[in-house]
């Protein structure tokens, strides 16, 4: 299936394919700022986010902790096959990977590696505090009134189907001006009919804590993500509360211009506070 003839009316990033299991049709919601044939990093990585979480309910440790993204290939804008395997089972720690693949293709196109920590769910209370201290815990930023707030559009150079997808509300900071705090919400579900888990909702806003707090000219350089890593302070349907599936994200980037890299990162916001960490590793190209 080519890019242009892929699902333009789907009310999701993904369609599941009803011809082959393990298969979902990238819609045009995917598309990301630098091509309209490729995707945006936010959606694959909440599909890999997706098979992780039902994987991880089967080994009996249901918390991902932890996810480390390996993006290998630029990832088109085509059908892509997920699959999911145990590294190492165990009582309380198990670890997983999810790969995307070129469904087209055979199993060696691997293009997007996902490896996950997870453990077991147990209420631990008998020696816990009662609540952190009141200056460890920041409370979330303000999610502002609708009518007032200053909606952002993320930068892009073509089509940007995944900035469409998104309402993002400006909390603190300038868009292209370096660090910021933001509201956002997706518009549209991870995969046509299927419930978009808490966790699911903010890997899709994750991979945009660079496109959120940059301060170079879009226009004449770009800033690839190489990889991203996730800590979740909480986790899963109990640990993370979105109110109307907003998530808060407070986000900088720094750059070693000299070396041609550098590393944004974020903190991710529900209702309650933070639930989790987010740190991307950049390269820096020009595009003259």
């Amino acid at each position: 299936m080519s890019a242009s003839s892929v699902p333009k009316i789907a009310n999701a990033y993904y369609t599941r394919s009803t011809t082959a299991a393990g298969v979902f049709n990238s819609t045009r919601w995917t598309v990301g700022p630098w091509s309209p044939k490729l995707q945006h990093g936010g959606p694959p990585a909440a599909l890999l986010t997706k098979a992780i979480e039902d994987a991880a309910k089967s080994f009996n440790c249901p918390l991902v902790t932890r996810m480390t993204f390996l993006l290998f290939k630029p990832i088109p804008v085509i059908p892509l096959r997920v699959s999911v395997e145990p590294i190492r089972k165990g009582k309380n720690v198990t670890h997983l990977q999810a790969s995307l693949f070129d469904a087209s293709k055979d199993e060696n196109n691997e293009l997007f590696r996902a490896v996950a920590l997870c453990t077991r769910d147990a209420c631990f209370k008998e020696h816990a505090p009662a609540a952190a201290p009141e200056h460890q815990t920041p409370l979330p930023p303000k999610l502002p009134s609708r009518a007032d707030a200053k909606k952002t559009t993320l930068a892009s150079m073509s089509e940007n189907g995944y900035s469409d997808s998104l309402d993002i509300y400006n909390v603190a900071g300038e868009h292209g001006n370096g660090p910021t705090t933001h509201w956002a919400k997706s518009k549209v579900d991870l995969v046509e009919g299927e419930a978009t888990s808490p966790m699911q909702d903010v890997l899709i806003l994750a991979d945009s804590a660079g496109g959120l707090s940059f301060y170079v000219d879009f226009m004449s350089v770009s800033f690839l993500n190489a990889d991203m890593t996730i800590n979740f302070l909480r986790t899963g349907d109990r640990g993370i509360e979105l109110e109307d599936r907003f998530v808060g994200m407070e986000a900088r980037t720094d750059l070693a211009p000299t070396q041609g890299t550098g590393l944004a990162r974020a903190t991710m916001f529900d209702r309650h506070g933070p639930c989790a960490f987010v740190t991307h590793s950049q390269l820096l190209q020009s595009r003259m």
